[in-house]
C-alpha cells in the first residue's frame, strides 16, 4: 500500500519493520510475489532496502533468494540481490553466486521456451542477458564451477551474431589463472550457432594470444561454424575467401594424423546444426557450390589443426566433415571419410549415418540412401551387404532415429511422391518416435494442396496417438482443409 500511494517514508520503516522482525523467507515469498505482479521497480527497492537495513547483509540476501527460488521473478531478484550486495562490496559466496546465475539461466530457458506464467513475459530476454553479463566476472570470482560459466556465456555468445564481443570482454578482464578452455569454446559455440565466421575466427585469435591450447571439442565447434553457415556469413571475405582457397582441390584426403588421446566429452548439440532440411539436402545441383567448397577448405585447415595438435578426431568431427563435403558436393572425399571412420575403429553412430544418407541424396543416389536407411538395426541386412562392403556391417549397432526417417519423408515430398512420404511416416510412428512440428506442418499442407484426405486423415491418427502438441500453424492447416472440404 506505501509502495502504490508513493509513501516512501512509510514505506521504508515497512521493510524495516520486516528486516527487524526477522520473519521466514515463507513470509517474504508473498510480499515479493504481490509486489512483483505490481511493480517490479517496487520489487528492486524492496529487495535494497532490505539488504541495507539488515545487520546480516549475507543471510538477508540468502532468505530473498531462497524465498523467490521457484518465482517467476527470481531472475530479477536475484539480479538486484548480486547488485546490492557490490553496493557494500560483500563478496557473495560460491553457493550464492551459483544461486543466482542459475535463477537467471533458468528462467532464460523458460522465457525462451515462451513459459506458461504470465508473469514471466514481462521479463526480456534483453534484460535477462544484460543480467548474466553483469555476474558472470563476480562469480567466476567466487570460484562458481565452470560448467555454469560456460552455460551463461553460451547464452550471451548465442544471443546475437557479435554478442561474442561481450563473451571475449569478459574473458580480458578475467584473471589469467581462471580463464579456463571451457569458456572459450562455450563463447565459440555461440558463434556457430549464429553461423558467425567472423565471431569464430575472432574467438580463435583470442584463444591464441591468450595462449590457450584448443582440445578438440573447440575445434569441432570451429568446424561446425564453418560446414554450417550461409554466404552471408562470410561476406567479409578478408583473410577468409583467397585465390589458393578457391583453386585448393578439397576432394584431395585430409592427412592421415594418428590421434594419441580420445576426448569423448559431448561436443555438438542439436540446437548447433543447421535446421533441416538444410541448403542443398535434396538438390542435386548448388546455388552457392563455389562457396561450399571455399568452407571445405576452411573445415580442411582445421582438420590439419587436428593432426598437428595430436588430437582424436571423433563423431562429431566426422559429422562436420561429411557435412561440408556434402555440401561442396565431393562425394567420393564424404565416401572415403565414412572408410577412415570406420577404420579408426569410431564405428557409425545416428549423426554421421544421417549425414551419410544426406551425402547419396545430394549425388542423386536415391537407391544408395536406401540400402543405407535398410541395414540400419538390422543385423541381418548389415550384415549381407558388409560381405562386399564392410562399412555396411557398423549399421547394425546404430539405432533409427527421427531424422532418419525425416530426411526421406522431405524428399518425397519434395518431388510429390506423398504415397511414398507416407510409407515413411508410418514406419516414423510406428517405431514410436515423432518429427519435429515443422514436419507435421509441412506434410499436412501438401496432403491438403493435393486433397489427399485419406492420407490427412491417416497422418492426423498418428499424431493423435503419439499426443504430438500441434501449434498454432498446425492447427490452422487443418482448420482451413476440413473447412474447404465441407465447403465442396
Amino acid at each position: 500500500m506505501c509502495a502504490s500511494e508513493y509513501r516512501a517514508i512509510d514505506f521504508e520503516w515497512a521493510v524495516g519493520a520486516l528486516v527487524k522482525i526477522d520473519r521466514k523467507w515463507t513470509t517474504w515469498r508473498v510480499i515479493i510475489e504481490c509486489l512483483a505482479t505490481k511493480n517490479t521497480r517496487v520489487l528492486s527497492a524492496t529487495v535494497r532496502l532490505a539488504i541495507r537495513l539488515s545487520t546480516e547483509k549475507l543471510v538477508m540476501a540468502g532468505m530473498l533468494l531462497q524465498a523467490t527460488s521457484t518465482s517467476a521473478w527470481r531472475a530479477v531478484l536475484a539480479d538486484d540481490v548480486a547488485a546490492a550486495l557490490r553496493v557494500y562490496n560483500i563478496a557473495a559466496s560460491g553457493p550464492m553466486y551459483a544461486q543466482i546465475l542459475q535463477a537467471i539461466i533458468t528462467t532464460y530457458k523458460e522465457r525462451k521456451q515462451l513459459a506458461s506464467t504470465v508473469h514471466g513475459y514481462r521479463i526480456s530476454v534483453t534484460y535477462l542477458i544484460k543480467a548474466l553479463s553483469r555476474n558472470v566476472l563476480p562469480a567466476v570470482k567466487a570460484d562458481v564451477k565452470p560448467d555454469l560459466i560456460s552455460s551463461a556465456l553460451l547464452i550471451i555468445s548465442s544471443s546475437s551474431p557479435t554478442a561474442y564481443e561481450k563473451c571475449l570482454g569478459l574473458l580480458h578482464d578475467m584473471h589469467e589463472s581462471r580463464r579456463q578452455l571451457p569458456f572459450y569454446a562455450a563463447t565459440a559455440r555461440g558463434c556457430a550457432r549464429q553461423r558467425s565466421v567472423t565471431g569464430i575466427e575472432e574467438v580463435m585469435r583470442v584463444v591464441l594470444q591468450h595462449s590457450i591450447t584448443p582440445n578438440i571439442r573447440l575445434l569441432n565447434i570451429v568446424m561446425n561454424c564453418y560446414a554450417c553457415s550461409a554466404p552471408q556469413s562470410m561476406s567479409h571475405i578478408g583473410p577468409l575467401v583467397t585465390q589458393s582457397d578457391l583453386e585448393q582441390d578439397p576432394e584431395q584426403d585430409p592427412e592421415q594424423d594418428q590421434a594419441q588421446e580420445q576426448d569423448n566429452e559431448p561436443d555438438l548439440e542439436e540446437s548447433d546444426a543447421p535446421a533441416f532440411p538444410d541448403a542443398g539436402t535434396m538438390a542435386s545441383g548448388h546455388p552457392n557450390l563455389q562457396f561450399q567448397q571455399v568452407a571445405l577448405n576452411k573445415v580442411l585447415s582445421i582438420w590439419e589443426q587436428i593432426g598437428q595438435l595430436e588430437l582424436s578426431p571423433d563423431h562429431d568431427t566426422y559429422t562436420m566433415m561429411l557435412q561440408a563435403a556434402g555440401n561442396a558436393h565431393k562425394f567420393k572425399m564424404g565416401e572415403d571419410l565414412i572408410s577412415r571412420m570406420i577404420d579408426s575403429g569410431l564405428g557409425l553412430n545416428p549423426s554421421t549415418v544421417y549425414r551419410w544418407i544426406r551425402l547419396r541424396m545430394l549425388n542423386d543416389d536415391i537407391e544408395g540412401a536406401l540400402t543405407i536407411f535398410d541395414a540400419i538395426g538390422n543385423a541381418e541386412k548389415s550384415n549381407q551387404l558388409g560381405a562386399h562392403d564392410a562399412r555396411y556391417s557398423s549399421l547394425q549397432s546404430v539405432a533409427l532415429m527421427p531424422s532418419h526417417f525425416v530426411i526421406f519423408i522431405h524428399r518425397y515430398i519434395s518431388s510429390q511422391d506423398l504415397d511414398t512420404a507416407m510409407v515413411f511416416f508410418r514406419q516414423l510412428h510406428m517405431q514410436g518416435l515423432k518429427a519435429a512440428l515443422w514436419v507435421y506442418s509441412l506434410f499436412l499442407s501438401n496432403l491438403a494442396n493435393a486433397n489427399r484426405r485419406d492420407l490427412f486423415i491417416e497422418a492426423m491418427k498418428y499424431m493423435l496417438v503419439s499426443n504430438i502438441t500441434l501449434d498454432a500453424e498446425v492447427m490452422q492447416i487443418v482448420r482451413e482443409y476440413y473447412s474447404a472440404t465441407r465447403s465442396d
